[in-house]
């Protein structure tokens, strides 16, 4: 066999090979099969609720590789808390829909107030200070939503203690580029460890 052959064969060869690997990381299959999980208050990492009726829900793994490519890239899967100064706390949810390695999607919901430490209660996010706010990016196009005074996002604090941070939510968010843009949040739930 001439070596040209030989070597068109080797290269074809390494081209379908490389045709046949994995494309990467995709969680679409997930993503549009989520369900509402089961409440809970006792620390598991959940964030869930109804966007318009729509199941979101952090779910899946926190994937170090994306948008940006290599390791700069992140999908945010998660739900924790932040505390500062023992009374304003920052909950936050992250979810991203990925595919072969590309966000598509990504998701995060915020709610920042002040509460006393360890101290259950309702929480009205209506102000500048105690505010609710839901980040939609598609690809690079984000859209944000946030509570207002006529939209509020009401929290019931069922558990702060021991450690846990739990509570339901439902209210209203606004488009903060269109005020006749609003998303109707339901049967919503946190439960975090601090």
């Amino acid at each position: 066999m001439p070596k040209i052959y030989k070597k068109t064969s080797l290269l074809l060869l390494l081209c379908f090979l490389i045709s046949c690997d994995d494309d990467g990381y995709t969680n679409v299959d997930e993503y549009f099969a989520l369900t509402l999980p089961a409440y809970s208050d006792t620390g598991q990492g959940k964030f869930a609720c109804l966007v318009n009726g729509k199941v979101w829900t952090v779910f899946g793994k926190t994937y170090n590789n994306g948008i940006y490519g290599g390791t700069e890239g992140w999908q945010p899967n998660e739900a924790n808390v932040v505390r500062f100064n023992d009374n304003l706390i920052k909950v936050f949810g992250s979810s991203s829909l990925v595919n072969s390695d590309q966000t598509r999607l990504r998701e995060t919901f915020i709610f920042e107030f002040s509460a006393k430490d360890e101290t259950a209660g309702t929480y009205v996010l209506n102000t500048e200070k105690d505010i609710a706010s839901y980040v939609k990016v598609y690809l690079t196009d984000p859209t944000e939503y946030r509570s207002s005074f006529v939209n509020p996002m009401v929290i019931t604090m069922k558990r702060y203690d021991s450690g846990i941070m739990s509570a339901t939510f439902e209210g209203y968010m606004t488009n903060i580029e269109n005020a006749n843009d609003s998303i109707h949040i339901t049967r919503g739930f946190f439960d975090v460890k601090y």
